[in-house]
């Protein structure tokens, strides 16, 4: 039988979502859990990776298991797992597979525009000490359609097909803390933390918001802002073809 779990966690502890070799990692420790509480060799397909260090609200994933789940298995396997990863739900889902068929995923990348450093904020925001917020929501209009995003993924890749489709992108803020919210079909290694390199330099440099136009057409990561740490980025959600 077929099971779709959704879970959510705290990624700074992690070497990322995926399985790494001597490397603790989200899968390692759910997979690990998993297999204990169902005396069975668990494996469970997240809709995708994350970073290390990136967390989730709402990671979606799949195992298959041979056999019904013990009562209230969600609450005994959240009191096997460490508190940086909870178990949201589980369910039969036959035919179901967390990758293949995602249809959107949504992230979120938090930051506060300060000239002085908040002890609190920088656990999970990042230090943006200028930035023209205005210029930088007005160049949010170029990430959206289908588009070849070339030059916002991390150079050494080994995928070839860069094209993606942005649905969505917004900056919305309490005060000073800012989050910028992106949905897309997929996205690139380190795509997001990109975009959020490039949005803070026509932010903070002076740069008129077409500058992300002329990034995307250019094709050459070259052209694109530095990656931006992974701490603030966050998985919001995956939604999935019905």
């Amino acid at each position: 039988m077929r099971y779709k779990i959704v879970f959510s966690y705290d990624g700074s502890q992690y070497c990322g979502m995926q399985i790494q070799k001597d490397k603790l990692t989200i899968a390692k420790v759910l997979n690990d859990n998993l297999s204990k509480v169902l005396s069975s060799q668990i494996e469970v397909t997240a809709s995708g990776r994350t970073d290390s260090g990136v967390s989730a609200i709402e990671q979606v994933g799949h195992f298959d298991y041979d056999g019904d789940l013990p009562k209230n298995f969600v609450g005994y396997i959240n009191s096997v797992l460490p508190a940086s990863i909870r178990v949201h739900s589980v369910q039969a889902a036959p035919n179901f597979h967390a990758r293949y068929d995602a249809k959107e995923k949504t992230y979120l990348y938090k930051f506060y525009v300060s000239k002085n450093a908040n002890a609190y904020y920088d656990k999970f925001a990042l230090h943006v000490p200028v930035c023209d917020i205005d210029k930088v929501k007005a160049s949010l209009k170029y990430l959206i359609g289908t588009h070849d995003f070339t030059s916002f993924c991390a150079s050494g890749t080994e995928i070839k097909d860069m094209v993606r489709t942005i649905i969505s992108a917004n900056i919305y803020n309490e005060g000073d803390l800012y989050t910028f919210t992106i949905t897309g079909n997929g996205f690139l290694y380190n795509m997001v933390r990109i975009i959020m390199g490039t949005l803070i330099e026509i932010g903070s440099k002076g740069l008129e918001p077409e500058h992300m136009r002329d990034v995307i057409d250019g094709k050459n990561r070259k052209l694109a802002g530095p990656t931006k740490p992974a701490y603030p980025l966050i998985l919001k959600s995956v939604s999935y073809i019905q």
